[in-house]
């Protein structure tokens, strides 16, 4: 593995779309156009400074794209509102500097459902740890709560929209079980382990037997691990996107 390199040594890519401009964290090396690339979508609790370590976990088999969620960090939110609006976003994004590239896109929590979005448009995907539903989800609850208690604050509007989450609660139910209707590439869900009583895995029984439903989505538990599966389990989540690379 390369050393870990900070989000501070790349380039930002800001991608115009229409009305809205898409922040990514990438190397000046995107321009090796041979090289297939991983985009990685961080979650709604975080940020994609923690993500920065997979710079050196993926170079130099991968070109690594880091997506700033909109309203997080320096990435604006979007002018219209709505998930469709939010995908549409990401697949023009991706048409824009990925074109004619092998690509997988993957992401963590809510991240992980915008890569399954983005499956229906024909890219491989890796979820890890998504959620169907986000109602009843009190360990999601808490994880936002710690996030803008920690200052990484995104925008409410967003998390309102995505997660039906406001001030410190979860008022609305946000389902994205349709997505696994649209599925039209290899996709791949990693989950952790809900039995763990710190920060556990987000899946619960019925996204399990909604995930089992459908025989074309893998699904695969990263055992001692709980929501957080790309930081507790680094080695194993590498082998997982270069194979998935390797099939997109």
């Amino acid at each position: 593995m390369g050393a870990m390199r900070p989000v501070s040594e790349t380039k930002w890519i800001r991608c115009q779309i229409g009305a809205d401009v898409l922040v990514f964290a990438a190397r000046p090396e995107l321009r090796e156009r041979h090289k297939s690339i991983v985009v990685l979508i961080h979650d709604a609790a975080s940020s994609v400074e923690d993500l920065a370590p997979w710079f050196g976990q993926l170079e130099p088999e991968a070109e690594l794209v880091l997506s700033v969620l909109p309203g997080h960090g320096n990435a604006p939110p979007l002018t219209a509102r709505g998930w469709d609006v939010l995908v549409e976003a990401y697949a023009g994004s991706l048409r824009t500097f990925a074109q004619g590239r092998r690509v997988l896109v993957a992401g963590l929590g809510l991240g992980g459902l915008l890569a399954l979005a983005l499956n229906a448009r024909g890219y491989a995907a890796v979820a890890f740890d998504p959620f169907f539903a986000t109602a009843g989800r009190r360990p999601l609850e808490e994880a936002l709560e710690r996030a803008v208690q920690s200052g990484c604050s995104p925008d409410p509007d967003f998390l309102f929209e995505t997660l039906g989450w406001r001030e410190g609660a979860i008022e609305q139910n946000r389902s994205y079980g349709g997505l696994l209707d649209r599925l039209k590439a290899p996709a791949l869900v990693v989950c952790g382990e809900a039995s763990l009583t710190q920060a556990p895995s987000l899946m619960d029984e019925a996204d399990h037997a909604l995930a089992a439903a459908y025989p074309d989505l893998r699904v695969q538990v990263a055992a001692g691990c709980g929501h957080d599966v790309l930081s507790q389990a680094p080695d194993l989540c590498r082998d997982i996107l270069l194979d998935e690379l390797a099939r997109a």
